[in-house]
């Protein structure tokens, strides 16, 4: 790429592969994302800092400068040492969109730079071989952890982009996947047919807003995305934004797969789930949802923040109950029963507050599928419908109060609460809808005390220095 313009196209049936663009380095990214912040958090509670160990990972690359140059530079001095296995037939030369894009999801100086045993892949040998676009036979089973694809699909027609996203969506939620997809750069872009349109990757953005907007335009249009935005490494595109996900994600799973009491967070959509309730607001240009719209159209759920996220992980797992409270910061993976409303309540102490509180309900599309002698196809898709309320609670009971906040929208599979300033009491999280489906719901606040609570701290700090003071005169 130069000057973000692609430096080449190759064609792919009726299919353009097009990878995305590098601009400007910067630095300070693991401040941004909440790595330093997570480390520290780790260190006071005595728990080692996650590498990546254990962590595979495939690249997905599209095409860069020339045919067949989408492979990782293992001399790259920050890719010393890493397995890379070609998964495409054929002479593979390395590249430098995938030298960086490695960089940042299993470099040396990423947040995960155990990460190895890496598959690397071509685009259109991936949609073709691994995917088995156009042919009776499901899609190759992934055998790597984390799946990162810095690269964009566009100018399909409704067909093309249906049955790639479907068999992307079937493979992920069939084999586990944690799969990050990066937007198109520029903020005149449109979400990419692949893999923006996906709905149980996480489809990633930048915190400056440079990147695809106005929601998706097929297989139900008007879902927002992206679902998380973050500070990119090595350069300032959503290329390198993705990977950045993708490792923080890694961080998560590391944890999870470590303590058996965390296990149930191996799943991808409870991962998904907690990057997205710990994603932050206050550094962005802006943020809103409405009721019907759970994520901001631009930065989705905000800005990564593994502090967040990682906290939310290790709190635990905290199921729902109509007689007992979990934790102002927790999660829970489980599965929807009919007509069950399900409740997570819990309390913020008296003279405290919690100054932002966030939650997010996450679930996968479900793809049916059919089964005919050696023929497989794909028959209908299908997403429940959830909802995901904040009430107010009676003093000390279990009585639903008034309503503050009800996410429900019609298309998109995440349900969102943010909300500030909530004052002490007792609230609660109610989840409703979704047949038979399994869910992850996260929430993170951090208590905090009142202002008139924290001046009158300091005011009797100071009388105390002050009485003390006089007994030296």
């Amino acid at each position: 790429m130069k000057n973000g313009r692609c430096l080449g196209l190759r064609g792919w049936g009726t299919v353009a592969v097009c990878c995305v663009a590098a601009a400007v380095a910067r630095a300070d990214y693991k401040d941004d994302i909440g790595y330093r912040a997570f480390t520290n958090s780790l260190a006071q509670l005595s728990i080692a800092v996650p590498t990546g160990d254990g962590i595979t990972a495939s690249q997905v690359e599209g095409y860069y400068a020339e045919v067949y140059r989408f492979v990782p530079d293992t001399n790259n001095v920050e890719l010393a040492g890493k397995t890379v296995t070609v998964m495409t037939s054929g002479t593979a030369l390395t590249s430098d969109h995938a030298t960086r894009v490695g960089r940042a999801l299993y470099g040396t100086a990423s947040v995960a730079p155990d990460v190895d045993n890496i598959h690397s892949y071509y685009s259109t040998d991936w949609i073709n071989s691994f995917l088995r676009y156009g042919q009776s036979r499901a899609p190759l089973v992934e055998s790597r952890s984390i799946q990162n694809h810095s690269w964009i699909l566009t100018n399909q027609t409704e067909a093309v982009r249906t049955e790639i996203i479907r068999r992307y969506d079937f493979q992920i939620q069939r084999d586990q996947t944690i799969a990050v997809v990066g937007l198109n750069n520029g903020s005149g872009t449109e979400v990419p047919d692949f893999g923006g349109h996906s709905y149980n990757a996480i489809v990633v953005g930048l915190t400056n807003g440079n990147h695809s907007r106005d929601g998706t335009v097929g297989d139900v249009a008007g879902r927002i995305k992206p679902d998380i935005v973050a500070s990119p490494y090595p350069f300032q595109a959503t290329s390198y934004s993705t990977p950045v996900v993708g490792a923080a994600a890694a961080l998560l799973l590391e944890m999870a797969q470590n303590d058996s009491e965390l296990n149930r967070a191996t799943n991808a959509v409870a991962i998904k789930s907690m990057l997205m309730a710990g994603a932050t607001k206050t550094n962005l240009t802006s943020w809103s949802q409405t009721a019907s719209q759970p994520i901001d159209e631009v930065f989705g759920a905000g800005a990564l923040n593994i502090n967040n996220s990682g906290l939310i992980l290790v709190e635990g797992r905290q199921e729902a109950s109509t007689n007992s409270t979990v934790a102002v910061r927790g999660w829970d993976f489980d599965t929807a029963l009919t007509n069950q409303l399900r409740f997570y309540y819990f309390d913020v102490e008296a003279d405290k507050k919690l100054e932002e509180f966030s939650a997010s309900l996450n679930w996968n599309r479900n793809i049916q599928t059919s089964q005919v002698g050696q023929n497989w196809s794909i028959t209908g898709a299908t997403v429940a419908d959830m909802a995901l309320g904040l009430y107010e609670v009676g003093a000390g009971g279990f009585d639903l109060g008034d309503l503050i906040w009800s996410s429900d929208s019609a298309v998109d599979n995440v349900e969102y609460v943010y909300q500030t300033e909530l004052q002490s009491g007792r609230y609660a999280l109610q989840v409703s809808g979704g047949d038979s489906t399994d869910y992850a719901l996260s929430w993170t606040g951090v208590l905090v005390p009142e202002p008139g609570v924290a001046v009158l701290i300091l005011f009797g700090g100071f009388l105390c220095a002050w009485a003390r003071r006089r007994q030296h005169l």
